[in-house]
């Protein structure tokens, strides 16, 4: 494994504590309405950081697979029909598929 892989790994790890385990130990006193702008703002905040970090990544590599890839990804995230693994399924197979 390189080190790309192996600091998107390690990222993916820390953002999974701080968005997933952390809250479960710790109760922060939120009104309701700032709770519900949390709950959805901050999936999208992840993703958009994951994927920002995954483009320069492998557009240092492997520019036209990561431009078609990249962007089949961000036109089934704006369409917001398909299931979220199957958006990363499809951007994958569209990723090697060109490259």
């Amino acid at each position: 494994m390189n080190q790309d892989a192996l600091i998107g790994a390690a990222l993916l790890f820390l953002i999974s504590i701080a968005v997933r385990i952390i809250p479960a130990f710790t109760r922060i006193r939120l009104s309701e309405q700032r709770s519900e702008e949390i709950k959805t703002i901050l999936p999208i905040a992840v993703l958009i950081n994951l994927m920002l970090y995954c483009v320069v990544s492998e557009a240092s590599h492997h520019q036209s697979a990561a431009l078609i890839g990249f962007g089949v990804l961000a036109v089934l995230i704006l369409l917001r029909r398909v299931n979220l693994l199957l958006m990363v399924a499809l951007a994958s197979a569209a990723y090697l598929s060109v490259r």
